[in-house]
This record gives structure tokens, sequence and C-alpha cells, in this order.
């Protein structure tokens, strides 16, 4: 995930491409309620492990990986794969 949120590289139409792809990615993600959204710009975005996502925000690290599941299907779902 946090690969697709990098810089794009390559020709115009691979980064259009990137950006197009980035931008759907980003929208989902802030359309997640709070508590999902969180977990998943901490773990999926910032490249936080769970257990420290969980103890940034106060919850259990089963807590962080149910909601990252939930996330990765709603993004998979929003990305159309």
């Amino acid at each position: 995930m946090a690969a697709a949120l990098e810089r794009p590289r390559g020709d115009a139409g691979d980064v259009a491409e990137l950006a197009a792809v980035r931008s759907d990615l980003m929208t989902a993600i802030l359309a997640m309620p709070t508590g999902r959204r969180a977990c998943a710009l901490l773990c999926l975005v910032a490249d936080m492990a769970p257990r420290d996502a969980g103890r940034a925000l106060g919850i259990a690290e089963s807590t962080v990986r149910k909601q990252l599941e939930r996330a990765r299907a709603e993004l998979r779902a929003a990305h159309g794969s």
C-alpha cells in the first residue's frame, strides 16, 4: 500500500495512472469510519506495526488487526481488485 502512495516515477502515462490510483486510495481511506481510518493511516500509510498503532491509539493490537482487515477489504473494493 505504501508503495502506491509514493511519488510516481516513469513516463507521463504511468505517472498519471499512479496519481489516479493514489487519489482513489486516499479518498477511500478518508471515507472510512474514524477508527478504521486511523488504523489504516498509521499501518498502511505510515508503515507502523499494529502493536505500535494500538499503543498510539489506546486500543488492543487485535482491534487494529481487525480494522486493518476491514480497511484492506474496502480498499480492494474501491480499487476494483
